[in-house]
């Protein structure tokens, strides 16, 4: 298999940090009547202004070329973004914590269900927890088996890389938006505009990121 995803194997049946937690986001896809997985964001924001996204070979070189981008135009949370590439999929990560568990179950949200298109089912991929507790990582509970597949179809890759940016943007974004500034955003980070530009005009189309307090 291509892309990185198939590092974590190592830490199939590792087990969740003991502590309370509180529930975050349940990222995921839509499985279309085209029988392929696309992530929400991908089909939240089918019509947009920024053009074609970039060709993706594997979803690692993909988050790579967003957080070179994002240094170049002196993004302020790049490296935040360069730790969670570092630690995705490595369980004794100190920031962000991945651990597989294959089947989630689905996370329904109004808003998700009412933007998800006709004829696409929801399927769970990851669920994020952040601890209560100061101090502990966010934990990432992976479907692995489920992103395999995925990344074995056609565009899979693509599709990989928009949720994982996802699940890091989610930081930045208050849980009670309706999530089409994000997905848009995250669709302006996959797009072949978002590297043709300069910094100035990068600002300009940037979101209001804020760490996001969670409790």
């Amino acid at each position: 298999m291509k892309s990185f995803i198939l590092v974590s194997i190592v830490f199939l049946g590792m087990k969740a940090w003991a502590g309370g937690s509180v529930v975050g986001n349940g990222g995921g896809f839509g499985y279309c009547r085209d029988q392929k997985y696309y992530c929400y964001d991908y089909l939240f924001t089918v019509n947009h202004p920024y053009g074609p996204e970039v060709n993706v070979k594997t979803a690692n070189e993909s988050m790579q070329a967003i957080l070179n981008t994002l240094r170049k135009y002196k993004e302020p949370y790049a490296e935040d973004l360069a730790i969670f590439i570092k630690e995705l999929f490595v369980g004794a990560g100190q920031k962000y914590r991945w651990l597989n568990r294959s089947q989630l179950p689905v996370v329904y949200s109004g808003v998700v269900d009412r933007l998800l298109p006709a004829g696409c089912s929801k399927v769970q991929a990851i669920h994020y927890f952040q601890p209560s507790e100061v101090g502990l990582p966010s934990r990432y509970y992976v479907d692995l088996n489920l992103l395999k597949h995925i990344d074995a179809q056609p565009g899979g890759p693509l599709q990989i890389s928009y949720l994982l940016i996802h699940e890091w943007l989610w930081n930045y974004f208050e849980a009670s938006s309706q999530g089409l500034e994000l997905a848009r955003f995250n669709r302006l980070l996959h797009s072949k505009t978002f590297y043709t530009m300069n910094a100035e005009a990068y600002l300009k189309l940037r979101p209001q990121l804020k760490l996001r307090k969670i409790y």
